[in-house]
């Protein structure tokens, strides 16, 4: 009885059209595990990054980052990770960039500034296409993944998630969901 487009952000703290569902466990369990199997059955490849905000700044400020990414946004860099990193297992997996179609949700904070910077590395490149959740239902697919790792960038494994385990045990990643933080920064700049 969901009504699309599925949000994340109302599902997990139980509002909206779950709110009757907020202190049925069972329910938010089965329900839960049903949207793994469908991420299961109908995902060959997820990617995701995250970026601690904290340290993107300190590392802006004090170096000279790769692709002069130092002026990005939090949401440009990852952007651009995002895009780098499919473009890069197409490339190794045949994957023909002609038939490739990588989409963003439309509406998020510099998103112009995304464009501009994609446009500016890598100029015979399409620009990213953007749509709307309730438009395309893979966005509403990877709106779990979105917000499961961002709540693990958040928290770290000391608050790390159930939900959150279950995607990492049953979604194809092979180290593709990124974080980048100090530990991360110190590797790109060795």
């Amino acid at each position: 009885d969901i009504q699309p487009p599925f949000h994340m952000n109302e599902f997990a703290p139980g509002v909206g059209q779950f709110a009757s569902w907020k202190h049925d466990k069972r329910r938010r369990d089965q329900f839960f595990a049903q949207v793994i199997k469908v991420l299961k059955i109908s995902t060959q490849k997820s990617f995701s990054v995250g970026v601690a905000v904290s340290d993107l700044r300190r590392f802006q400020r004090d170096y000279q980052l790769p692709d002069n990414a130092n002026g990005d946004s939090p949401y440009t860099f990852c952007a651009m990770l995002i895009y780098r990193q499919v473009n890069s297992w197409a490339q190794r997996h045949g994957k023909q960039s002609d038939t490739l179609q990588i989409i963003f949700e439309h509406g998020d904070k510099d998103q112009g500034q995304f464009v501009v910077r994609l446009r500016e590395l890598f100029p015979g490149l399409d620009d990213p296409i953007f749509k709307r959740k309730r438009d395309c239902v893979p966005l509403q697919a990877a709106d779990v993944l979105a917000w499961e790792h961002h709540r693990h960038v958040l928290h770290g494994t000391q608050r790390a998630r159930e939900s959150y385990a279950e995607l990492r045990k049953h979604i194809p990643r092979d180290r593709s969901w990124m974080l980048y933080n100090r530990r991360q920064f110190s590797h790109i700049l060795t």
